[in-house]
């Protein structure tokens, strides 16, 4: 006998909670939207717990999955293939957007196993000048990641050898330890802003990139959806533990914060009432932010078998 939608929530049971979200029936898409460090899986551990399983759920049930985080190309790719999953993601702040599939998109340009959907500014092309206006003026306060040596790398990341590769092999983003105060940020992020240019606080390390954030990239893959699925409702989620996330959870329906120790003010930055904070730290706090997402969807749609 099949159990209660509410019986499967106090069991934690999110395959359960899933079947509930009928795709037929119900005529709506869910589109989650995750962070990965800090989030998807556990900042010390980079464990992912039961969050695999629930992103293969969704999948299963024609729900969209996607990855939008701070990390590589190649971090994300490896990531995917040590797990034996292939979703669509966006890297490094927004930078770059890729899709396992070419349903839909008109791009048969590859990068590896992904197609390519869009590619920012890389970093050769302001790379200097971020450097100049440093060394000139916040030398103090900001040192670039790539300055650091691989013990200091390694500790600040908790990454070593090919993992640590992967991470600074870097497109779109250029990754800078900040150690100043708020003053210091605003400062170099204005002069940024004179040259097209932005800096983004992350969970470890300050990100300078193009005009492009997380929100940008989440808008073009909802616009997607909503033009390939026009007969359908599109549910938004988006699920993240840091600044750098702020754009991304501010364009979604359901903005869902993963308990940290860094996101002091991420909450009174959200625009949106139905936001959701989890009580624990991730992985855990991944699912439990879906969780309470899948409540509330069932309170106000009323969608559900």
């Amino acid at each position: 006998m099949p159990i209660s939608y509410d019986t499967a929530c106090k069991l934690h049971d999110i395959y359960q909670i899933i079947r509930f979200m009928d795709f037929e029936t119900n005529k709506f898409i869910m589109a989650v939207f995750t962070d990965i460090d800090g989030t998807f899986i556990g900042n010390d551990t980079f464990d992912p717990g039961k969050n695999l399983a629930l992103g293969d759920e969704l999948n299963r049930h024609n729900h969209f999955f996607a990855f939008n985080s701070s990390k590589t190309f190649h971090e994300i790719a490896s990531m995917q293939k040590n797990f034996k999953i292939k979703y669509p993601f966006i890297c490094e702040t927004g930078g770059g957007l890729y899709h396992p599939k070419s349903i839909g998109f008109e791009y048969d340009k590859k990068r590896d196993d992904y197609f390519i959907l869009s590619e920012s500014i890389k970093i050769h092309r302001f790379r200097d000048l971020v450097r100049e206006l440093i060394k000139n003026n916040f030398s103090h306060d900001f040192e670039f990641f790539d300055d650091l040596n691989q013990f200091e790398r390694s500790k600040l990341t908790g990454l070593s050898g090919s993992d640590l590769a992967l991470a600074s092999d870097r497109d779109f983003s250029i990754l800078i330890k900040h150690s100043g105060n708020k003053k210091s940020f605003k400062e170099l992020n204005e002069a940024l802003n004179a040259h097209n240019l932005n800096l983004i606080q992350g969970g470890r390390f300050c990100h300078v990139c193009s005009n492009n954030n997380k929100g940008k990239a989440t808008n073009y893959f909802l616009k997607h959806i909503m033009r390939t699925n026009e007969d359908m409702k599109i549910i938004s989620v988006a699920i993240g533990d840091s600044m750098n996330d702020l754009d991304m959870l501010n364009a979604v329906d359901y903005p869902c914060i993963v308990k940290s120790d860094n996101n002091h003010n991420l909450l009174d930055k959200i625009k949106n009432n139905n936001v959701v904070c989890s009580s624990s730290y991730a992985p855990h706090g991944w699912i439990e932010c879906l969780e309470r997402v899948f409540t509330r969807i069932k309170n106000q749609e009323g969608a559900y078998v």
